[in-house]
């Protein structure tokens, strides 16, 4: 197990009393959270991933590049996506994964400046998850159907001009939509 604690962020819930105007949003992946730092994946609580060879060597190996992001097969194929990062045998499909990148940890900059810093690493497995300024609640809402559609997770929003913060931080923001008896309620 390694030590995980100040190296990553996560998200608080965003509230619809905060304009998501200026924020950049992203779609917030339903994958396998993992975290690449120098020739290894772990899990956001320090567990080994077990990946094969011909996957590991589809990272940046020895460059000292973080890259924190999930791992993802498909759309509803969430509990096929954890068996295959389960088995410490590297029998499952691993064509079938990609590592959808998120953040930079280590690097310097705002979220963007972050990222661009891993763009040269994107490969048919490494993907920088795509980033777009948010227009206001219309453009916020339209993007979250958008990806409920296609049966997406939800939105991430981030302050634009904020460092990496290595703890649960209300820089970051995630957005779904939850149903109930009576309704929609969009945040909460």
């Amino acid at each position: 197990i390694f030590e995980m604690e100040n190296k990553i962020a996560l998200a608080k819930t965003w509230d619809t009393s905060i304009d998501p105007a200026g924020y950049i949003m992203s779609e917030k992946m339903d994958g396998v959270r993992s975290y690449w730092e120098n020739d290894h994946f772990v899990t956001r609580t320090g567990n080994n991933i077990f990946v094969p060879e011909h996957i590991i060597n589809k990272m940046p190996l020895g460059k000292g590049v973080v890259m924190d992001g999930e791992f993802f097969t498909d759309y509803g194929k969430f509990d096929e996506c954890i068996s295959i990062c389960r088995k410490k045998d590297f029998s499952g499909d691993w064509t079938k994964i990609k590592y959808l990148v998120f953040e930079a940890p280590t690097a310097t900059g705002n979220i963007l400046q972050r990222l661009e810093t891993l763009k040269c690493y994107q490969n048919d497995f490494v993907q920088i998850v795509n980033q777009h300024v948010c227009k206001g609640y219309d453009d916020l809402n339209t993007f979250l159907e958008e990806i409920e559609s296609k049966g997406g997770e939800g939105v991430m929003l981030r302050t634009p001009d904020t460092p990496f913060k290595p703890k649960r931080t209300s820089d970051m923001l995630k957005v779904k939509t939850f149903h109930d008896d009576e309704g929609v309620v969009i945040g909460y």
